[in-house]
């Protein structure tokens, strides 16, 4: 498929003529790394008990993504800061609210609760925007993307500045006469242990394992392929990065 009837910055692994190799890295990210436990470990990320809070279960959370939490930050998230955290998720859309539903101005605005909590995660010792949006999406996994080095690579970004709108604006794109978002969905699909997977976090999933460059990912990604039963995992490589 050419590459001009895909959104600008949609991922090469995310095209749907990719999607054997998309479902592949997800199946093997979701029985190989301990990412797999974000979503649900201590409880899971859509307890409505813990909707509006942020709880010692999802500091645990963040370790599964190899994001560590000093103490200081712990302090501020779980005692000093505690109730305003909880009064901004509690004024932010609900935890089944998708990112390509709201408008603009939910997540752009500063006054809106979202950015708020953003700034206030942000304001903390320790909380750069790949912690703090972590820690976002598991409270709001439906609504807010994380960001990495390896996903602002993907996309053409050097900082989180506009990853949001970004975003927003991907998800509601077209491609192949779908747009972004049901295709991320359909990702999951049939996929063992995503079912707390949301598209998103599909997107992020996918898209890390497909452009990190860490020690052995070449060795993992290949194992994907074989374990998928993929015709071709040396070719299979080469699509994710085809230009």
């Amino acid at each position: 498929m050419s590459t001009s009837t895909a959104p600008l910055r949609l991922p090469r692994v995310l095209y749907p003529d990719n999607t054997d190799v998309a479902r592949a890295l997800l199946s093997h990210y979701l029985t190989t790394f301990t990412g797999r436990g974000f979503e649900s470990v201590g409880h899971p990320w859509n307890d409505p008990a813990h909707a509006n809070k942020v709880t010692t279960a999802d500091i645990v959370a963040l370790s599964c993504l190899a994001v560590p939490v000093g103490g200081d930050a712990v302090m501020r998230l779980l005692v000093e800061d505690a109730g305003r955290v909880s009064a901004l998720l509690a004024d932010a859309p609900p935890p089944e609210t998708n990112l390509w539903e709201v408008d603009e101005k939910a997540i752009l605005d500063p006054e809106e609760a979202l950015q708020s909590l953003w700034q206030l995660l942000r304001d903390i010792p320790g909380m750069g925007p790949t912690s703090a949006s972590k820690l976002m999406a598991r409270k709001r996994p439906r609504l807010v993307p994380i960001y990495d080095s390896v996903v602002a690579q993907a996309l053409g970004m050097r900082s989180a500045r506009g990853h949001w709108e970004m975003m927003h604006t991907l998800l509601l794109s077209e491609i192949d006469g779908e747009t972004v978002h049901e295709h991320l969905s359909r990702l999951s699909e049939g996929v063992a242990g995503a079912e707390l997977v949301t598209p998103l976090r599909a997107f992020d999933i996918v898209t890390w394992y497909a452009h990190s460059s860490a020690p052995g990912q070449v060795k993992r990604r290949q194992e994907a392929f074989e374990q998928a039963g993929l015709d071709d995992p040396v070719a299979a490589e080469r699509a994710i990065t085809a230009g």
